[in-house]
């Protein structure tokens, strides 16, 4: 199969020479795309750190980003030229961008956009506004009608709750599979789903070779 994974985070400015990020540091998906690569799979794997990169690179194309925008752009490209067979999105995207730094003692005055917020403020005031969500993308309007694999992070829920949000929003977005985690043990398991009609969890290190006997077992 021809696979695309992503992995890592990406990140939005706030001013030149700051941005909000997350803690995303593609382990995940560069453990799939290895994974897959074993495989004999050919991969592509779009990623924010180079740190985190298969060391087989026969099979392996490497595409990278840092920001939103990078990432928006290169999923695009991606989804509608490059004929994949599955997806698997493993990468945390950011939810929010930066639209305004505000100051002064009522937080009312505006810092000019591309000039640098000064640190001399006593309190700064960042005004967030929604991104629009690129998983939403995929199938339409970009097109895609492959194997398509997303993932969701949580906080604070029980198993229950988690695999009916990770449902919802499987079923929302039209992804086949579904990856959910946790925050407080995701370095130690994860649920995959749906596997004849429920979410299996499993350790962390099973996680990549179940992934990829759901995906050869569901090839289109």
């Amino acid at each position: 199969m021809k696979i695309l994974v992503t992995a890592g985070g990406t990140s939005v400015p706030i001013d030149p020479v700051r941005r909000i990020t997350n803690f995303a540091q593609g382990i995940t998906g560069k453990l799939i795309a290895e994974e897959a690569l074993k495989r004999n799979h050919s991969v592509t794997l779009l990623t924010s750190n180079p740190r985190e990169v298969p060391l087989n690179s026969s099979g392996l194309t490497l595409r990278y980003f840092e920001f939103f925008q990078e990432y928006w752009q290169a999923m695009e490209e991606l989804t509608r030229q490059g004929n994949f067979h599955a997806m698997a999105l493993s990468a945390a995207v950011s939810d929010f961008s930066c639209t305004g730094i505000f100051s002064g003692p009522d937080g009312l005055t505006k810092i000019p956009p591309g000039e640098k917020a000064c640190s001399s403020q006593n309190d700064l005031w960042i005004q967030l506004a929604k991104l629009p969500k690129i998983l939403e993308q995929v199938r339409s309007p970009w097109g895609y009608n492959g194997l398509l694999v997303a993932f969701k992070l949580e906080t604070m829920k029980d198993e229950p709750e988690l695999q009916a949000m990770a449902e919802k929003s499987r079923v929302k977005t039209g992804a086949d599979f579904m990856v959910a985690n946790l925050l407080e043990n995701a370095r130690d398991c994860a649920w995959l789903g749906p596997i004849k009609g429920n979410y299996q969890k499993m350790q962390r290190n099973q996680l990549p070779g179940a992934l990829l006997d759901l995906l050869e077992s569901a090839k289109r």
